[in-house]
């Protein structure tokens, strides 16, 4: 049984380092909206309103706190034995 299937998409003609970076542009996306429209809607003692549409009301201090979580959790971080050549 083979495991690679050969296509005729463009997709296929791709260099495999796009469709990675893709993959990964996608998946920090939906984290990312899934984090705004959580925190931004679900914000306990927020009062300033941004949206409203309906029941769902997107807050600003749940946006701040959104994009703090956003930033912090995707930010690329050196790792702790890193070793820092002074110049």
């Amino acid at each position: 049984m083979a495991l690679h299937a050969v296509g005729d998409s463009p997709v296929y003609r791709f260099n495999p380092l796009t469709k990675l970076f893709f993959a990964v542009a996608v998946t920090v996306s939906a984290f990312a909206l899934t984090v705004f429209l959580v925190q931004g809607s679900f914000y306990p003692d927020a009062r300033r309103v941004l949206l409203e549409l309906g029941p769902l009301r997107l807050k600003h201090e749940g946006v701040l706190s959104a994009t703090q979580t956003v930033v912090s959790s995707t930010r690329w971080k050196r790792p702790s034995g890193a070793n820092s050549a002074k110049r």
